[in-house]
């Protein structure tokens, strides 16, 4: 079984953080529904930062 890189890992978190978001906010819990989508919005910003240095290859 292939080990996932660190960008792989990141945007896998991102989708958990996601689907419990969805799970907790339709059970009421809206705060903590509203923490989760901000953890994931974090998590793919720093997927997206992994990624970045690539961009240059381009130019």
């Amino acid at each position: 079984m292939k080990k996932p890189t660190e960008v792989e890992s990141l945007r896998h978190i991102a989708r958990v953080f996601l689907a419990q978001s969805r799970h907790f906010s339709r059970r009421g819990h809206r705060a903590f529904a509203f923490t989760l989508l901000d953890m994931a919005a974090n998590a793919r910003r720093l997927s997206a930062l992994q990624t970045a240095p690539q961009q240059e290859l381009f130019k």
